[in-house]
């Protein structure tokens, strides 16, 4: 059976950062493609966290990359918490996005209620703010979680011990910051602590000083040398390969993306980025596969834009239904209609190609390519033009380089939000039944953290389900925790 439609829901089309989204297209996300699925309270989507550098008050040198770590290790802990609903955490690109539309520089801190102001413009749910500070033998680490939506700054919490450690330390906090919503979290303080993936102190200073150093040389060599310690930190190896994309070192960044683990949240993007490299490469036969996978997973538009691409190159007629869907997907967007308009002519459609372009001419009046591909049309407006080839010197599909998976994840969590809000008024064992089925879809396809939050929904609201339990020991089998 099918979810009932966008609109009979009352979505919008429009996500929190004004981005639209076809009703049909994400209709088929959902139905097909359950990447996304998350143990979503019935009150709603998740929950959108900030995470800020936090300020070193202490006057030790060397220790200022610590500030930029909180967000990278909180985050990870806060997703994986035990008894943690779904939370979605803003990148650091998102947030040095918001302080330069703010008008501050990356490096600083802004005052709570600057931060706060930045919040709400960005229609965030929670920020989480914070200090460090070393005398030479203790390390402490203190921070306050911002309600933005009830205006409340929680208690101060604070952790401290020798700084070797910090990632026990802020690991800690991260179990101090859980349960503000769930005082009585299962797992003890120590438990969580030694429960936790192991991070080497090591590898993430390198990570993180990679990630703040000014220049892509030193950024690649800090990256390296993260994964020279740690060879399985995907965080390093994702860093790395966008040091090389933005370089356009493609075979060195493809290299890097290729070694990013499908379950790791980073994935989509460097899959994403993986078929730009092999594009960029000339190697359309390497990009289509990769973007076909991408496509079934996570149906944005640009990601159906570069597979007609891949597709085009590679003289496959189904080159047309992928741009085509990428430009229902998003018919505002001028490069969808601009691609529409060449396939259409390689398929010898002079019309529909000459309705698109001056759709696009319409809006971008003074763009050269599509000027001369109109001139092309108008040669070739003879009636046999179907029956011949079209002109052997087409202007090249344009390829798009932005993945804007981060607001497909809003809307779609918003829908999802929904279908748990109508399920939480049937009984226990067929909302379990629901959580059961959508975990053994995400197990099969590789995603095995989030099956774990299905098959746990699924175990709480139904003790006694075997599939359940079988699926939850198969799911934490597979993320490592036997």
């Amino acid at each position: 059976m099918h979810p009932p439609s966008l609109q009979s829901r009352g979505l919008s089309r429009y996500n929190r950062h004004g981005v639209k989204f076809s009703r049909k297209i994400l209709g088929v996300f959902l139905i097909g493609t359950p990447l996304f699925s998350q143990n979503i309270p019935p009150s709603g989507a998740p929950k959108s966290l900030l995470i800020a550098s936090f300020e070193n008050v202490s006057k030790a040198p060397g220790i200022e990359w610590i500030g930029e770590s909180f967000p990278e290790v909180l985050g990870q802990r806060l997703v994986g918490g035990a008894g943690q609903g779904a939370v979605q955490i803003m990148s650091r690109n998102d947030r040095l996005h918001a302080l330069d539309r703010a008008g501050m520089p990356s490096g600083l801190h802004p005052s709570r209620a600057t931060m706060f102001r930045m919040a709400e413009q960005l229609d965030l749910d929670y920020v989480v703010i914070g200090t460090y500070d070393f005398d030479g033998h203790t390390f402490t680490a203190a921070c306050q979680r911002l309600d933005v939506k009830r205006a409340h700054l929680s208690r101060k919490m604070a952790e401290s011990g020798p700084l070797p450690k910090l990632i026990d330390i802020q690991t800690a906090l991260a179990w101090d910051l859980l349960r503000l919503d769930d005082p009585a979290l299962s797992a003890s303080r120590d438990a969580f602590v030694a429960a936790a993936p192991p991070i080497r102190l090591d590898s993430i200073e390198n990570y993180t000083r990679g990630v703040i150093a000014g220049s892509s040389a030193d950024k690649i060599r800090h990256f390296q040398e993260a994964l020279r310690i740690n060879p399985s930190y995907a965080e390093a190896q994702m860093a790395l390969g966008e040091a090389y994309f933005d370089l356009k070192q493609y075979d060195p960044a493809a290299a890097a993306l290729a070694k990013v683990p499908p379950s790791h949240p980073s994935a989509g993007r460097a899959q994403f980025l993986l078929g730009l490299c092999d594009l960029y490469l000339g190697q359309p036969d390497k990009a289509e596969p990769t973007l076909a996978d991408l496509s079934i997973r996570v149906p944005l538009p640009e990601v159906y834009n570069n597979l007609g691409v891949a597709r085009a190159r590679l003289g496959k007629p189904s080159a047309l239904d992928s741009i085509q869907k990428a430009a229902d997907t998003d018919p505002d967007d001028a490069d969808y209609r601009f691609n529409l308009a060449v396939a259409l002519f390689r398929k010898g459609d002079a019309t529909g190609s000459t309705r698109e372009i001056r759709t696009f001419l319409a809006a971008n009046p003074n763009d050269a390519e599509a000027k001369s591909l109109l001139e092309a049309l108008v040669a070739a407006s003879d009636p046999k033009f179907a029956a011949n080839a079209p002109p052997s010197k087409l202007p090249p599909e344009r390829i798009k380089r932005t993945y804007n998976e981060d607001s497909f994840r809003q809307i779609a969590a918003q829908i999802q939000a929904a279908d748990e809000k109508r399920l939480a008024t049937s009984d226990p064992q067929t909302h379990a039944r629901f959580h059961v089925t959508r975990g053994r879809e995400l197990l099969a396809q590789g995603f095995a953290a989030e099956a774990v939050k299905d098959f746990r929904e699924a175990v709480a609201l139904d003790p006694g389900n075997a599939d359940a339990q079988a699926g939850m020991a198969a799911a934490q089998a597979a993320v490592n925790k036997p």
